[in-house]
């Protein structure tokens, strides 16, 4: 059994006890929400933790081991391994059709690279707080501005798996590529209003030579 420990979050405080997620939230009303997200998510088909119990603002979900999604990537980035990069996206997508089928007319709205584990039976989505009604394009574009921008953000390198990654995404799922561009537009000046240190400018001349890539 894995030894009990806490995780970052931003918003709540979750730990890892007796081989159990448990997931403590400012109130009820919030924890209840995750449930419901959960309980249905899991009834249609999409991966996500089993829901084991809750107990007014504190939710106990199955454990799910793995490396998380940014620690995957970044990994098989290290190692040059485009092969096993577009398996990976592909494994993604796969798990983003399946909820966008599950949901029609919702969207996943929280993509960070860190709300998805990549376990040994596949990826796992974790952390529901919200589900948004949106187009699938607003989580393409969030999802590959994020990808971008972690560090080390915008390199050769990055352009190349961020193709990859939306190259895979269109083989699974029907989408708008001047959409997803203008998302991304948009992401990056949301990231300029909340990191101190963001350079919107060479975000934006990034995305301009990713444009002509795709």
């Amino acid at each position: 059994m894995e030894k009990n420990k806490i995780f970052e979050s931003r918003r709540n405080t979750v730990s890892l006890e007796k081989g159990q997620i448990k997931k403590v939230f400012s109130d009820a009303e919030a924890a209840q929400h995750e449930w419901n997200v959960l309980t249905l998510l899991q009834l249609r088909g999409v991966s996500v933790p089993e829901v084991l119990d809750l107990r007014e603002n504190v939710l106990y979900l199955q454990y799910c081991p793995g490396p998380l999604l940014l620690d995957r990537v970044l990994e098989l980035e290290e190692k040059n391994s485009a092969e096993g990069l577009s398996g990976l996206c592909a494994e993604l997508a796969d798990w983003f059709n399946q909820f966008y089928q599950a949901v029609p007319g919702h969207i996943r709205g929280d993509v960070n690279f860190r709300n998805f584990i990549v376990g040994v039976s596949g990826i796992t989505g974790i952390d529901f707080e919200t589900l948004p009604i949106g187009q699938k394009e607003t989580d393409m574009g969030n999802l590959l501005s994020y990808y971008a921008a972690y560090s080390p953000a915008f390199t050769t390198q990055r352009t190349k798996g961020t193709v990859i990654m939306l190259n895979a995404f269109s083989e699974k799922i029907i989408l708008d590529k001047s959409k997803v561009l203008k998302e991304m537009r948009f992401a990056f000046k949301h990231m300029e209003k909340r990191r101190k240190c963001f350079d919107v400018k060479r975000a934006e001349g990034w995305l301009r030579g990713f444009e002509k890539e795709v």
